[in-house]
């Protein structure tokens, strides 16, 4: 039985990275995206029990 190679001719996407200066607009558009992925990551975390849900630990803390 004869294997052939099949290579798909996919057009690449360019990646695109762009930096923001240190204004004051670029630094709270950061802050912004690293506390929604922070926010993301616990969701993911809590639904998956590794770690208790926010209002039972802010319960044990007060």
């Amino acid at each position: 039985m004869s294997q052939k190679i099949i290579r798909i001719h996919a057009q690449r996407r360019k990646m695109q990275r762009t930096h923001r200066d240190d204004t004051p607009e670029g630094i709270k558009l950061d802050m912004l995206t690293l506390r929604a992925l922070a926010e993301l990551v616990v969701d993911v975390m809590e639904e998956r029990g590794s770690v208790p849900p926010a209002h039972e630990l802010a319960r044990r803390i007060w």
